[in-house]
């Protein structure tokens, strides 16, 4: 119908809006989210438990970085670090009545425990499977960058971890995550564009400063239409200038250059 199509379509603006704004905040993170994202939906499709809630979730879960201000690396955030994201990013998400689902799920994302018992899950245990997955997707993006991007070394940091995860959910991780997903067929082509010419998709190959040091686009930030507009408008300013080195999209590299 008309008015569930306008509902979904604002509830993808709501989402859109957080997750750039969370990007805005500090571009070294959106990247973390984009890949967090792919790997529980991975991980929920492993467990044979596809939800519209799960993605959003795993957009959603960094959106307390934004709401506390921080600045610490991802890799360098504690625990408590983390538990703090989660509570303040899920009181602002709660806010929009029809993501209250999701604000559950970032709330209880560092919960530790098993995966409920049963084969089917009801509602209530999905919130519960889909927190339980985040952790999972979180923890393992920061094994990750621990271990300069080894995908197996980092399943078996999590593995061996004091934090015990749920052996499912350990065997789903090895069998679904061990690869990098969804590689294309045809290999992106490394370029240096202007600004003006940069497009959404493309993939940033080193970090771009503007003249005040403050972070323009990170390394390996996936540029979407926000990042891009505001670096046009800090050019315009004369805050920032030059190229940027980026991996285009067999699409893009087509494009002209200037």
């Amino acid at each position: 119908s008309v008015e569930r199509a306008v509902l979904r379509d604002t509830l993808t603006g709501c989402v859109k809006m957080l997750v750039e704004a969370a990007t805005l905040h500090d571009p070294r993170v959106g990247q973390i989210i984009d890949s967090i994202r792919v790997n529980v939906c991975l991980l929920a499709k492993g467990l044979h438990v596809e939800d519209w809630r799960f993605g959003l979730a795993g957009n959603l879960c960094l959106v307390g970085r934004m709401v506390m201000g921080m600045q610490k690396d991802f890799a360098a955030m504690g625990e408590a670090d983390l538990t703090a994201c989660a509570e303040r990013g899920a009181a602002v998400i709660k806010m929009v009545p029809r993501l209250a689902p999701i604000a559950e799920i970032v709330r209880r994302q560092r919960e530790p425990g098993p995966l409920p018992a049963g084969a089917e899950w009801p509602t209530a245990d999905k919130i519960v499977v889909a927190a339980r997955v985040v952790r999972f997707a979180v923890d393992f993006e920061r094994a990750l960058q621990s271990r300069g991007g080894n995908r197996s070394q980092a399943i078996e940091d999590l593995t061996a971890s004091p934090v015990k995860y749920d052996a499912t959910l350990i065997d789903v991780a090895k069998a679904v995550l061990a690869s990098p997903p969804g590689a294309s067929d045809a290999a992106p082509v490394a370029r240096e564009l202007p600004i003006a010419n940069l497009c959404e998709g493309m993939t940033v190959q080193a970090d771009v400063a503007a003249l005040d040091g403050n972070l323009v686009f990170a390394k390996g930030q996936l540029l979407t239409g926000v990042a891009i507009d505001r670096a046009r408008a800090l050019m315009d300013i004369g805050v920032v200038s030059g190229t940027v080195r980026v991996l285009c999209p067999a699409d893009a590299a087509a494009r002209p250059a200037a």
